[in-house]
């Protein structure tokens, strides 16, 4: 049996007001719902006792239950409001903006009153009417009601195409350097860089605001072409974490509310900050997570490059074990890093899914994924990115990466009824504490 928002909210159930702008012209709108009732139960009251008249064991995190909200530029609205025919058949356009609310919102404002505690929608462009729609889905399931307004919510400011803007990206050392390259500024020179977590970005459950590691404005000028510089240095960037470029076109206007407009992703694919020769010396080196074949890599190495060869044979001869012991240490870098460039992209896809579990695990401790290593490279790259975990010296099916226990459990074959090869259903079982002797899961 579903749920119906509409034997709690009031008939008029929500105030909708546009707040404030930021530096960067981006808006946020306000939202308030009203209840029917000040002394009956509000929306999350009542979503519990129907989940306890129903026998329904409720996940409340906002991944598996939540209130989405829907915002639709008026232009492409009915003047009923948002139309559910049109959601379902995907007839809206790249405007309508969609965001989670959990539950824990969908509670009294204060003792007394009708009214609920407000939540906030962030991140809008400038200028935009919207209307908009709400749906209530629990446990993944979406509810009956579709609940829209024919109210209109105006934002300030003035609306702005989107830009036009190239950039070139380059590595240099342990950061990455963007110059904007080229931008049309017929309509303004102004604009606004976005830094974004694209893994975050992914998905629903992140609002604007955590998905954005930082924002910049900036004036284009082609004879002083603007530079952004991002290194493990920059406030709240770090390896191993994809991030996008994303660029709006901005203006400042007397009399009117800054304005920012919708985003251009400027970046071909995510990146991240150079990481490859940090790890080999962290990870693989240092970690003594050298196997035979980069021994035999070096190996082949030596053998094949007189210039080495003679390196070698300068250090031997000095007597300096410490002058040997550098330079093997050098040539030992030099081959990994070359060995491993080959793999960065598959060491990128395994740091990606465990670091999209790790978010999720945080919002819901049950959340899992299926991990298919049949791509040996991709199995490869599974074992220098994780550390196995050991108890009492044997080998446990926890593995640890960025301090979070990864627990590998059997996939079964529903075809075959065995246990799948290779395949591996991964959850996250707690923070990682280490010692000399073993990986101590907690």
């Amino acid at each position: 049996m579903a749920f119906s928002m509409k034997s709690v909210l009031a008939e008029t159930f929500v105030n909708a007001t546009s707040s404030s702008v930021n530096t960067h012209g981006l808006h946020s709108v306000t939202f308030t719902l009203e209840n029917a009732l000040a002394s009956g139960d509000f929306l999350l009251q009542a979503i519990r006792q129907h989940a306890s008249d129903n026998a329904i064991t409720l996940k409340e995190d906002i991944s598996n239950s939540y209130l989405s909200v829907y915002l639709v530029p008026n232009r492409n609205a009915t003047a009923n409001g948002v139309d559910k025919n049109k959601f379902d058949n995907g007839d809206y356009d790249d405007t309508l903006v969609a965001r989670r609310i959990p539950l824990s919102k969908l509670i009294q404002s204060q003792s007394g009153s009708t009214l609920y505690a407000a939540f906030e929608i962030s991140g809008l462009p400038a200028g935009i009417d919207y209307k908009y729609a709400f749906e209530l889905v629990l446990n993944k399931q979406p509810q009956t009601d579709w609940l829209t307004s024919s109210d209109i919510i105006a934002l300030e400011g003035t609306e702005i195409g989107k830009p036009s803007v190239t950039i070139k990206k380059v590595e240099e050392g342990s950061a990455v350097k963007v110059t904007i390259d080229t931008a049309v500024t017929d309509d303004t020179d102004t604009f606004v860089l976005e830094v974004i977590d694209s893994t975050k970005a992914k998905m629903p459950e992140m609002s604007y605001d955590e998905t954005v590691i930082l924002t910049s404005n900036f004036t284009f000028d082609p004879d002083a072409k603007p530079v952004f510089t991002f290194s493990p240095t920059t406030e709240n960037m770090r390896r191993y974490v994809n991030y996008e470029i994303r660029v709006r076109a901005r203006k400042a206007e007397a009399g009117k509310a800054d304005s920012a407009s919708e985003y251009e992703v400027v970046t071909a694919e995510p990146f991240m900050l150079p990481w490859l020769s940090d790890f080999v010396d962290q990870t693989v080196i240092q970690g003594r997570q050298v196997e035979d074949t980069l021994v035999a890599d070096l190996a082949q190495n030596i053998l094949d490059n007189a210039q080495v060869r003679d390196q070698l044979r300068g250090a031997l001869n000095s007597g300096s074990y410490s002058s040997v012991a550098s330079l093997l240490y050098d040539m030992t870098r030099d081959v990994a890093v070359e060995e491993f460039q080959t793999m960065a992209i598959k060491f990128s896809q395994i740091r990606e899914f465990l670091r999209r579990i790790a978010l999720y695990s945080e919002i819901d401790e049950s959340y899992a994924e299926m991990l298919d290593l049949s791509d040996p490279e991709l199995k490869e790259a599974f074992t220098f990115v994780t550390k196995q975990g050991y108890r009492e010296g044997i080998p446990t099916s926890y593995y640890t990466w960025l301090d979070k226990a990864f627990y590998l459990g059997a996939v079964v074959d529903t075809q075959t009824n065995k246990i799948a090869e290779n395949k591996f259903h991964v959850t996250v079982r707690g923070s990682v504490y280490r010692d000399r002797a073993e990986i101590l899961f907690s």
